[in-house]
């Protein structure tokens, strides 16, 4: 397992939309791994076909930006396997 960890900007915030492949979770996931073909749920991200449980600011992070809540730039971390 390879500890990776995700940064999500300002800038993935403004520019990402509530659909699983195009949310900020996902822009920065597309950012820090190429290829990754990423999908975010509220409690999962699926990178590279394989599905990973998300820490819990995440999945808050992700169910207040899909309720058109404030949110704010933030990273987590997530052991993948590689």
């Amino acid at each position: 397992m390879n500890d990776v960890t995700f940064v999500i900007t300002k800038d993935d915030i403004a520019c990402g939309g509530s659909n699983p492949p195009d949310c900020p979770i996902a822009l920065a996931a597309k950012r820090r791994l190429p290829g990754s073909n990423p999908r975010v749920g509220n409690f999962y991200m699926r990178l590279f076909g394989k599905s990973y449980p998300m820490p819990e600011d995440a999945s808050q992070f992700t169910e207040n930006f899909d309720a058109g809540k404030r949110v704010e730039p933030f990273r987590f971390t997530l052991a993948l396997e590689m």
